[in-house]
C-alpha cells in the first residue's frame, strides 16, 4: 500500500493542475484535482514530492465525504441566511433570538402550577407529586427511629397526581415490608389507612379518589402510627397487608368536594425542543455550534423527562437547596462536559466539518441523535437491543475500514470492539449505553451517511446515559439524610449480612424485650452493624466508639402484634443491605433470621 493512499497528505505531482493529465509511460489518464488544503506543509509551504514525516491528525480517507442528494436544495438555507443576514452579529443576535424563544416556550410549557384552593374555609396549597412520591424518604433516609421524618399536625394536604401512576412499578431494588421483598408492582401499602411509605397517587387509585389513566387532584389527612394494614384489590391495584405497626400514615378524604383543572402541556416539550434544534441543523455549517445545540438541548429535554419517573419522595421534609448543594449539583455536570468535548473533538468535529448537505445531516445525524436521547421511551427499552445495535454498528464500521484502506486503526478499533464484545459476556464487565457509545464512537468519525446515523445515534444514547447516571438521585432523598443504602456495585464489595446468636428474651416484665449479640469475628472494613424493626432502623452500634455497645435490645410496646427484624453492617454510614427476616411473635417466640415470616 502506497504511503499517498494511506495518508492523503502529499501528491506526487509538483504542479498543481486540474483536468486530465497524460501519465509517462503508461496508456491511461487519470483525473486530479487541486486540493490546496491538502498541499501545504504545517507552516504553509509548498510540500516536495518525497513523503512527510509530519503526522496528520487523521487519514484523509475518512473526509471524502459523499455527494449530497439535491445539492442545489440542500443548500438553500445556507444562501438564504447569508443573504438575510450576511454579517457575523446578525447572526449571533439572530440565534440569541432563537434561544431565547426555545426557552420561553419551555418554561412556559413546563409550567403544570396550580393555584391554591379552598377547602374548608381554609386556602391550601397543591402539592404537585410524582407518581412515586411518598412521605418517608427512600433508603432509609429518615434515620434513626424516623428523626428526620417528623409527624406533622393532622391537617389536610391538597395534592395533583399525573396520568397512568397505576402502571409505575417498584423495579430492580426490592422494598421490604415486613417479611415481605416487594418488587414488580405499584408500592401500595393498606388501605383505606395506608402506610406513609406507599406511593400517594397509587394509593388514590386504589382508593377510588383519581383515574389512574387521566390523574386528578385529592386530599389526604396524615395520621400518625397505626399498628396494621391490611391488603385489598381496587381499580387494578394489589394492595399489601402487614400486620405490624409504622410510624406514620395517611388515608384520603373521599368526599371533599375538591376538585382541579390542570393543563399539562409538557408533552409539547419535546416537540418544540426537536424544531428548535432542527432548526439550527440546517440553517448552520458550524459542527461546534449544530452539536453543542443539540447536547444542550437534549441534556434539558432527557432531564425533564426523567425527574417525572425517578423516585422524590421525602413530601415530610422541606427541601431547601443550599448555594453548597447548587454548587454540587454543577460540579457534578463537570466530567459529562469533559467527555462530551472528547467526543466533540475526536469524532463528531471529523464528521460534521466542511459538509454541505444540510437536510441529509438534519435527517441522519439529528434524528439518530433524538432516538437516542428517547432510548427509555422508544425501541431501545430492551436490554437485548443495545447490544444487537452496538454489534452492528461495529460489524458496518469494520467494513468501512476495510474498504478505505485504513487499516492502520484496525489494531486500535480491534481492541474496543473487544471491550463491547466483553460486556456483553462478563458480568464484571456493564453493559452499559455510556461505555458502549464511547467505545464505538471512534469509529464514527468517517464521513458517510451511514456514519451520520451511527454517530447521531451514540452522541444521543451518550448523553441519555451521562443524565441519569447523575440524576439517580435527586435532592429530596439527599436533604437531611443520615444513612443511604450503598450503590449495587459497592454493595457487591460488602460480606453478607451479619449472622446473630439465639437472643435473649424477657417476657415476664410487663413489657417484653429481646436482645441480640452478633457472630463474631466482625468482616474487615466494617463500622458498625444495623437493626432495622418493621422497616424502621432502630438501633445502630459503631464498633470501637467510646461507650459503645456489644449487643442490641429492643423493648416491646404495649401493641400485640409481631416485630420483623433484618440487621445490616455499616460501612461508611451506607447500609449496603439488610439480610433475611426474623419474627418475634406475640406469644415471645423467635423464628431465627430465615426463618417463617407469618
Amino acid at each position: 500500500m502506497r504511503f499517498n493512499d494511506l495518508f492523503g497528505h502529499v501528491m506526487e505531482p509538483q504542479e498543481k493542475k486540474e483536468g486530465k493529465d497524460t501519465l509517462e509511460g503508461s496508456n491511461w489518464t487519470a483525473t486530479t484535482k487541486n486540493y490546496q488544503r491538502d498541499t501545504k506543509g504545517p507552516s504553509g509551504s509548498e510540500l516536495s514530492g518525497r513523503p512527510s514525516a509530519h503526522h496528520p491528525d487523521f487519514p484523509s480517507q475518512w473526509r471524502n465525504g459523499f455527494d449530497p442528494i439535491l445539492p442545489s436544495l440542500q443548500s438553500t438555507p445556507l444562501r438564504w441566511l447569508e443573504r438575510k443576514f450576511p454579517r457575523k452579529r446578525q447572526k449571533v443576535l439572530l440565534f440569541l433570538g432563537l434561544s431565547l424563544g426555545w426557552y420561553l416556550a419551555f418554561a412556559i410549557l413546563s409550567d403544570t402550577s396550580i393555584a391554591p384552593v379552598k377547602v374548608d374555609n381554609m386556602y391550601l396549597p397543591v402539592k404537585q407529586l410524582q407518581c412515586t412520591d411518598s412521605f418517608w424518604m427512600p433508603n432509609y433516609g429518615c434515620g434513626l427511629n424516623g428523626e428526620n421524618c417528623p409527624v406533622p399536625p393532622e391537617e389536610p394536604v391538597a395534592f395533583h397526581c399525573p396520568a397512568n401512576c397505576a402502571a409505575i412499578k417498584v423495579q430492580e431494588k426490592p422494598h421490604l415490608v415486613g417479611p415481605l421483598s416487594i418488587v414488580d408492582q405499584p408500592l401500595v401499602i393498606g388501605g383505606p389507612i395506608y402506610r406513609a411509605d406507599s406511593w400517594i397517587c397509587a394509593s388514590a387509585v386504589h382508593a377510588d379518589l383519581l383515574d389512574g389513566s387521566r390523574g386528578g387532584c385529592g386530599l389526604l389527612t396524615r395520621l400518625g402510627q397505626t399498628n396494621s394494614y391490611t391488603a385489598s384489590k381496587f381499580n387494578g391495584i394489589s394492595s399489601i397487608g402487614v400486620r405490624t405497626y409504622f410510624p406514620q400514615s395517611y388515608r384520603f378524604k373521599i368526599e371533599s368536594g375538591f376538585d382541579c383543572h390542570v393543563s399539562d402541556q409538557r408533552w409539547l416539550l419535546p416537540y418544540v425542543s426537536i424544531a428548535f434544534t432542527a432548526v439550527v441543523f440546517l440553517f448552520s455549517s458550524s459542527p461546534l455550534l449544530s452539536f453543542w445545540t443539540a447536547v444542550g438541548i437534549g441534556f434539558v429535554q432527557v432531564r425533564s423527562l426523567s425527574t417525572t419517573s425517578v423516585e422524590v419522595g421525602g413530601l415530610s421534609v422541606i427541601d431547601e437547596v443550599s448555594y453548597m448543594q447548587n454548587l454540587v449539583v454543577a460540579a457534578r455536570y463537570i466530567p459529562a462536559i469533559l467527555c462530551l468535548a472528547m467526543v466533540y473533538t475526536r469524532s463528531v468535529k471529523r464528521a460534521l466539518d466542511k459538509l454541505s448537505a444540510q437536510l441529509e445531516k438534519t435527517a441522519f445525524w439529528l434524528g439518530a441523535c433524538w432516538l437516542g436521547l428517547f432510548q427509555g421511551y422508544t425501541l431501545f427499552d430492551s436490554r437485548l437491543t443495545i447490544p444487537c445495535l452496538a454489534v452492528l454498528i461495529i460489524l458496518h464500521q469494520w467494513y468501512d475500514l476495510h474498504r478505505k484502506n485504513s487499516y492502520i486503526y484496525f489494531r486500535l478499533y480491534a481492541m474496543f470492539s473487544g471491550l463491547v464484545v466483553l460486556s456483553f459476556f462478563v458480568d464484571a464487565v456493564p453493559t452499559n449505553m455510556l461505555i458502549l457509545a464511547l467505545l464505538v464512537l471512534p469509529g464514527s468519525a468517517m464521513q458517510s451517511r451511514s456514519n451520520l446515523v451511527y454517530q447521531g445515534l451514540l452522541v444521543g444514547l451518550l448523553v441519555s446515559g451521562l443524565v441519569k447516571n447523575m440524576d439517580l438521585q435527586p435532592w429530596a432523598s439527599h436533604v437531611g439524610e443520615s444513612v443511604s443504602v450503598a450503590p449495587d456495585n459497592t454493595a457487591a464489595l460488602i460480606p453478607p449480612p451479619p449472622a446473630v446468636h439465639e437472643p435473649q428474651i424477657n417476657i415476664a416484665d410487663s413489657f417484653a424485650n429481646i436482645t441480640f449479640t452478633w457472630v463474631t469475628p466482625v468482616p474487615e472494613h466494617v463500622d458498625g452493624i444495623s437493626m432495622l424493626i418493621n422497616d424502621v432502623e432502630r438501633g445502630r452500634i459503631y464498633f470501637g466508639a467510646a461507650g459503645a455497645d456489644n449487643r442490641l435490645v429492643w423493648i416491646r410496646g404495649p401493641q400485640a402484634v409481631a416485630d420483623y427484624f433484618r440487621f445490616a453492617w455499616v460501612r461508611h454510614n451506607k447500609l449496603p443491605r439488610y439480610g433475611d427476616v426474623g419474627v418475634w411473635k406475640v406469644n415471645g417466640e423467635w423464628t431465627g433470621l430465615g426463618g417463617d415470616g407469618k
